[in-house]
């Protein structure tokens, strides 16, 4: 007895937040799969099993799949194509492309607007804008024409401080540092180890919907995210690593929504230099 399965999307994204679990099956259905995939294996499952070990399969699949709907049909028009992509693509070359991608097109009485059932395995495509990306893709994105501005650019206001990070992070790559980008979520654990006293009388601000338990909150410092780069670097046997992060942190302010400071750190780790005939690779201090 062979048996392939595929659940509900929003059930189990649902579920794992709720229970606090994750796996690679909850990883692969919480995005989504076809419902017209399980048969598949289970009809090659099926062939191998009688070419390799014989034997006889029983007729048909039992199919239990409540709530079972018709394809829904997407409509597309010649009009719809050249509002979002400048093409102007008659309804033949439209339905010719997306057949070939396995797409079923019907025509309409008039003649400038198709209804597209988009097959099992594209589960991507929900919109009309879908499929105005595919018959761009296979017509050329080359043959997109090009516009003006309806309009002038609006005169740049100066931002001071985007000026100076921006010198800043110039000055501290021309001395070797590499810069790296982390995001701006994290978990309490991690922020209680680096912070012992940390007031959990007004604890950080907390994501509603986070997609993993290690990145619920949102960052007070930058050391847990550049610490655990270095950690990851050190495990691969990286040495001279020398990091630096520029970004936001977010301290808590009770009720009211989180004060946003920009923050640099920095840390290096392992020797000054690289070994060489004038001179040893005498390791970094701390002070």
């Amino acid at each position: 007895l062979f048996e392939a399965a595929n659940f509900n999307q929003a059930v189990i994204r649902r579920g794992c937040r709720h229970l606090g679990l994750q796996s690679e099956a909850s990883i692969r259905f919480d995005k989504g799969l076809s419902p017209g995939l399980p048969q598949l294996p289970l009809r090659r499952a099926t062939q191998l099993l009688l070419e390799l070990a014989g034997g006889k399969a029983a007729k048909g699949v039992i199919d239990a799949y409540p709530g079972r709907g018709e394809p829904r049909a997407i409509l597309l028009s010649t009009e719809e194509v050249k509002r979002l992509s400048g093409l102007e693509v008659d309804v033949g070359k439209i339905t010719k492309v997306l057949q070939s991608l396995g797409f079923e097109c019907q025509e309409s009485h008039s003649h400038s607007q198709i209804s597209v059932v988009a097959p099992y395995w594209r589960s991507d495509v929900n919109y009309a804008a879908d499929l105005v990306e595919e018959v761009v893709r296979i017509t050329g994105y080359e043959k997109v024409p090009t516009t003006r501005l309806s309009s002038s650019l609006p005169m740049q206001e100066p931002i001071p401080m985007r000026e100076f990070k921006r010198r800043l992070h110039s000055i501290l790559v021309s001395c070797g540092l590499q810069e790296i980008l982390s995001y701006s979520l994290t978990s309490l654990e991690k922020l209680q180890k680096l912070s012992p006293d940390l007031d959990l009388k007004v604890i950080p601000l907390k994501v509603a919907n986070p997609l993993t338990k290690e990145q619920e909150y949102l960052r007070t410092t930058l050391r847990t995210n550049v610490l655990a780069t270095l950690a990851s670097n050190q495990k691969h046997e990286e040495n001279g690593i020398k990091l630096v992060e520029i970004g936001e942190v977010f301290l808590p302010q009770g009720k009211e929504l989180p004060q946003e400071k920009d923050m640099l750190c920095a840390v290096l780790s392992g020797p000054r230099q690289e070994l060489s005939w004038h001179g040893d690779n005498e390791p970094l201090d701390f002070f």
